[in-house]
């Protein structure tokens, strides 16, 4: 996809984007609540954190410049954030955490990566994804 000029000037896959970067941070802040269930500021001492936090960073980062590798993650993003989320909510009711933090994160992944998704469809990148 060598059509980062495009993207950039279209409002639809600018907006899926930052739909597929919502998506992906809210699933790694519930993925790190079940993973690291202790939240202190200690956390950020852990590798797990960083393991979770530091690919997100570099795609997010990717993105900024229109990189075509980033740009061709977009749309598994907008899958993989809510089905992340929908795993997490699973495992946190299944194990008898709380479920708040798991159902908002569910929620918003889910209305991120629909509206990304149609939003996706409408924009430039149907025509090189």
């Amino acid at each position: 996809m060598k059509h980062g000029e495009a993207v950039r000037r279209d409002r639809n896959a600018n907006l899926a984007i930052v739909a597929a970067v919502i998506c992906m941070i809210v699933a790694a802040v519930a993925g790190l609540g079940l993973l690291l269930p202790d939240n202190r500021s200690g956390d950020r001492s852990n590798p797990v954190y960083w393991m979770v936090i530091l690919p997100l960073g570099v795609w997010a980062y990717g993105l900024t410049g229109f990189s075509d590798w980033a740009l061709r993650l977009v749309r598994p993003a907008l899958v993989v954030g809510p089905v992340v989320c929908v795993v997490v909510a699973g495992v946190a009711i299944a194990n008898g955490r709380g479920v708040v933090l798991p159902g908002v994160a569910l929620g918003l992944a889910l209305m991120a990566g629909g509206l990304g998704l149609v939003l996706f469809g409408k924009s430039v990148f149907r025509s090189g994804n």
